[in-house]
């Protein structure tokens, strides 16, 4: 006799009906049982007001399939970027640019307190961790950023030679 069970594998909706966009609390991936896995909370941020919705979406939707490891990682190039725009008195998106970008580039390149400078395919990796959600954020709201934001071809030279 055949199991006349079936599994359901529709896409669940949220149970509350307010929007995950701008619904910027606390960030919670789940598992495929609906029970967290990780959570972030972008109050630890820092980040301008307006940025927050837009960076926390980006980071919902860029990160649901991503694995354990990747999202902490990001979560700490988001810190970093933060860091780095309360350093340079940003207070609303539309303060961030091209040359922001740059800023930042020379930002990961400067010495900590301690005196130690990130390497080469460090400075890459947060920059390559943070591009796809400030790409994400401004495909979402083109007129977000107070100009289009240009990242660097090759923004590290010489960050893959050993």
């Amino acid at each position: 006799m055949p199991n006349d069970r079936r599994i359901d594998r529709r896409i669940q909706r949220p149970i509350t009906a307010a929007d995950p966009v701008a619904a910027t609390q606390i960030v919670i991936f789940r598992d495929a049982s609906n029970g967290s896995v990780q959570r972030f909370d972008p109050a630890t941020l820092g980040l301008p007001p307006d940025m927050v919705g837009p960076l926390m979406a980006a980071f919902r939707l860029n990160d649901a399939g991503a694995t354990l490891r990747t999202r902490p990682a990001r979560w700490r190039a988001l810190r970093c970027f933060a860091r780095f725009l309360a350093s340079e008195g940003v207070t609303s998106a539309g303060q961030v640019n091209a040359g922001t970008i740059k800023r930042y580039l020379a930002f990961l390149a400067l010495p900590d307190a301690e005196g130690k400078r990130l390497k080469r395919p460090t400075i890459a990796t947060q920059l390559g961790l943070i591009r796809p959600l400030l790409e994400r954020a401004e495909q979402a709201d083109p007129k977000l950023f107070g100009s289009v934001l240009a990242f660097p071809y090759n923004p590290v030279p010489g960050s893959r030679n050993p």
